[in-house]
């Protein structure tokens, strides 16, 4: 194995000498589809589907593209090819965030656990921000975004017809079959999908269900039925994941999504009835959702009592909050210093139950790991995310497929907090990179200038209003 990091080293040599020495005025398209393709790579076949071991830093395929787009964009960059934007203020909320996470990392024990918590801040966070900013660097074109959205709708096609044929035991349908190997014991028998986890399965399949509404009014009319059937598809694939906060995420989403082009008075509407019918719905079927077979190794008995470690996890998360409210106990160790805290005496809650688990939210999860400091940075990026996808929708001058990338960035908020209320998602692979991805999409500077035009929008197949004639698709959310 040290053979062949030495072949690559040379081979990455060689390949920055010739850059260097023809300088190739390489197009920046190729490092945002660098970054896509590293983005879907990472999800289809990911470490689980191929990887190589150097050390504590394994090689998989979509390392390699990150890594080789990385390259271009910074020779690029050297040979006064491309230019850095200004930082935005979300730009600055992302790097704030990282630091902080970086910060307790380096100064806690970092080896922990044969380095844990090192390994989680490189392949959970810091190559998502990598991404982040190579997509900042070189953004897409108004039809290299439509085409992203149809790439999404393929994935939700693939990971809604895999989650299906989990969930329904039709294994000859999965691919690749690792996926429903009974090795991977954890989750068996839900739609947990390449990523081996329902809840990712089920943020992504979101995100493609928001790119099948999203599709609508940017292409004719004629695929309006396959896209209406993709959606469908990708709804019951996230009910495949068996997972009920990814099932509210959805649900949010898509609500969110339909609203945004009605007036205020139907959107308050249309919100009270949608709220008294899952009112209905959840009064009627609370126990049947509170009690259903999920895990093939988990039984109903111990389903039903996932709700009740959700309090006591919040209960530890609190005592452990009072002894280090600035800086927490260390990045990626909070089982290292858990177990006093589930022995705390007089207690009203059993907090020895849930020793054997981590946080079930990714706020108490930040506030015990990184303190007050590392969750308000958090807190910052998501309120920054939601800020930028609003502003995005409300651009009237902006191509409509940046405003429709906007609405893609509130469903991927909307779902990362969604399952994050239930579910530490920044310890999920691709979480914090869906998150990200969909952040990186849009250009900051550009729609705060264009956030009070009033240009029409022209909608393929479809003739421009005038200016003064009202439309659903330029009304300002």
């Amino acid at each position: 194995m040290g053979l062949l990091a030495v072949i690559f080293l040379i081979a990455g040599l060689v390949w920055a000498s010739l850059l260097l020495i023809y300088r190739p005025n390489i197009s920046g398209s190729w490092v945002s589809l660098g970054v896509l393709s590293a983005f879907f790579a990472s999800i289809l076949c990911g470490y689980d589907f191929f990887h190589k071991d150097f050390g504590p830093f394994p090689l998989t395929i979509d390392r390699l593209i990150l890594g080789v787009s990385g390259a271009i964009a910074v020779s690029g960059l050297l040979l006064n090819r491309h230019r850095l934007p200004n930082l935005s203020g979300l730009d600055i909320c992302v790097l704030a965030w990282f630091g902080a996470l970086a910060f307790s990392t380096f100064t806690t024990d970092f080896g922990y656990k044969d380095k844990l918590p090192v390994s989680r801040l490189l392949f959970y966070n810091f190559l998502p921000v990598v991404s982040y900013f190579l997509l900042r660097i070189y953004p897409l074109s108004s039809a290299q975004q439509r085409g992203l959205l149809w790439a999404l709708v393929g994935l939700g096609l693939y990971l809604g017809i895999t989650g299906i044929a989990e969930w329904r035991r039709w294994h000859g349908l999965v691919f690749p079959k690792y996926i429903v190997s009974p090795t991977f014991t954890e989750f068996y028998g839900r739609g947990r999908g390449p990523l081996l986890n329902p809840v990712i399965n089920g943020i992504l399949l979101s995100l493609s269900g928001a790119a099948c509404l999203l599709l609508f009014p940017l292409t004719r009319r004629r695929y309006w039925f396959p896209l209406l059937m993709a959606l469908g598809v990708t709804g019951i694939g996230v009910v495949s994941t068996l997972t009920r906060s990814c099932w509210m995420g959805f649900a949010a989403s898509t609500m969110m999504i339909c609203l945004a082009p009605l007036t205020w008075r139907q959107r308050f509407l249309a919100t009270f009835l949608c709220g008294a019918l899952g009112f209905i719905v959840l009064a009627s079927f609370s126990s049947q959702l509170n009690r259903f077979k999920r895990d093939e190794n988990v039984s109903v008995e111990d389903m039903s009592q996932s709700a009740a470690l959700r309090p006591v996890l919040a209960s530890v998360a609190w005592e452990m909050f009072q002894d280090r409210p600035l800086n927490g106990v260390g990045f990626g160790q909070y089982n290292k210093y858990k177990k006093p805290y589930h022995q705390v005496e007089n207690h009203s809650l059993p907090l020895q139950m849930a020793l054997p688990y981590v946080q079930h939210n990714v706020m108490l999860s930040y506030l015990t790991e990184l303190g007050l400091v590392g969750l308000l940075a958090a807190a910052a990026m998501w309120l920054g995310s939601i800020r930028l996808g609003l502003q995005a929708w409300a651009a009237s001058a902006s191509s409509l497929e940046s405003r429709c990338l906007g609405l893609l960035l509130l469903t991927a908020v909307i779902n990362y907090l969604m399952n994050g209320l239930f579910h530490d998602v920044s310890i999920i692979p691709v979480a914090n990179s869906s998150l990200l991805f969909a952040a990186a999409l849009l250009k900051p500077g550009e729609l705060a200038a264009m956030s009070k035009g009033t240009t029409p929008l022209a909608v393929p197949g479809r003739k421009a209003l005038p200016a003064n004639q009202e439309n659903l698709l330029t009304r300002p959310f």
